[in-house]
């Protein structure tokens, strides 16, 4: 009987640290760097109890975070954290920066062929004067986000090296 409650006082031991990690997931603004660093302290806080389940438990998290390196999309949000990156492999690094410049020339395709007036409402939907107040701040809105994204533009060609300078412009 004693050997149950131990095994049972194992567990919730083992599963201590996923109830703080599980707390920490609900956050509404967790980030992929801190919900890495909260993933990696449970690990290792499982990893020091030293008994059977929670080596169990540390096995098929250790195997859930093989499945998420190998997801480009988490590789390349944990790039951008500075925190955490130098966990990443030269293979992952060269995956995660391949993944954002396609993903950056995608959505400069998308802004493109994006047309701002199917946004808008239909005409007999909104009185004139507010019509005409909205396709200006609209306008105005554009003509911002453009200018926003022609100077973010600049400022990543300025910081990639000529080779995904090249990448970038022959898209």
């Amino acid at each position: 009987m004693d050997n149950s409650w131990e095994k049972l006082d194992d567990c919730l031991k083992a599963l201590t640290p996923c109830r703080v990690l599980s707390k920490v997931l609900q956050k509404e603004q967790l980030t992929f760097g801190d919900f890495y660093l909260s993933w990696m302290n449970c690990v290792l806080e499982i990893d020091k109890l030293n008994t059977a389940f929670a080596f169990f438990l540390t096995r098929c998290m250790k195997e859930r975070e093989t499945a998420l390196m190998n997801n480009d999309c988490f590789i390349s949000a944990i790039y951008l954290v500075p925190r955490v990156n130098s966990i990443l492999t030269n293979e992952q690094l060269e995956k995660a920066r391949d993944h954002l410049v396609q993903t950056y020339q995608r959505a400069v395709r998308l802004i493109s062929t994006n047309n701002v007036n199917s946004t808008a409402p239909e005409e007999s939907e909104v009185p004139d004067e507010e019509l005409s107040s909205s396709r200006s701040t609209i306008t105005e809105l554009d003509a911002f986000l453009r200018a926003q994204f022609r100077r973010r533009q600049q400022n990543m060609l300025n910081f990639n090296s000529e080779h995904n300078f090249k990448r970038i412009l022959n898209f």
